[in-house]
């Protein structure tokens, strides 16, 4: 069928040996040869997540097609899930250890287009941070209320330590803290 892609029309006539012609009979068809487009954002873009458990949030478009009717997802690029109806959001768990994850999502319309593959990363850091408090640089008694903190932390290949508390009783804590430095 030439031209773009939209509704065609195809007609056809008839005619015999004694050039007879019949009267025009039509057929019309969608040509949908454009792959639906679409995106993806694990926990509404969020850069870092404590939790294996995220949300995916889908949007998709067929430009005026056959309709986008199903979607699959890959955490590795080459392995894919079965093909499944649409949501705008669905829950998925990300696999292996602590680190960057990328999600991947295929959209397919009513015409079997297949769309290019739309991805989303995030970071999984489920391993907390550590640390040390040092009171006075250790001293084991002071005189005054007004003392230092000498304080250490690490959290090695996970997000990065950026905020803390502090308690005087081991119930009541402060608020977060920033840990930058002024």
């Amino acid at each position: 069928l030439p031209g773009p892609d939209g509704h065609k029309t195809v007609r056809v006539q008839f005619r015999d040996l004694a050039n007879n012609v019949s009267e025009a009979y039509n057929d019309y068809i969608r040509l949908d040869t454009t792959p639906p487009a679409g995106t993806i954002l694990i926990n509404n873009n969020l850069s870092v997540t404590n939790l294996a458990n995220v949300s995916l949030n889908l949007t998709w478009d067929d430009h005026g097609g056959a309709g986008v009717v199903r979607m699959r997802f890959s955490d590795d690029g080459k392995t894919w899930t079965a093909w499944e109806p649409l949501k705008a959001v669905k829950p998925h768990t990300l696999t292996g250890p602590d680190g960057h994850k990328t999600v991947r999502v295929q959209f397919r319309d009513g015409a079997g287009n297949v769309s290019e593959r739309f991805s989303d990363y995030i970071r999984l850091d489920t391993t907390p941070p550590t640390g040390t408090i040092l009171i006075n640089n250790n001293a084991w008694r002071t005189f005054s209320p007004n003392v230092t903190l000498n304080l250490t932390w690490n959290d090695g290949a996970g997000s990065g330590v950026v905020r803390m508390r502090f308690s005087n009783d081991g119930k009541t804590t402060a608020l977060f803290a920033s840990t930058r430095r002024f």
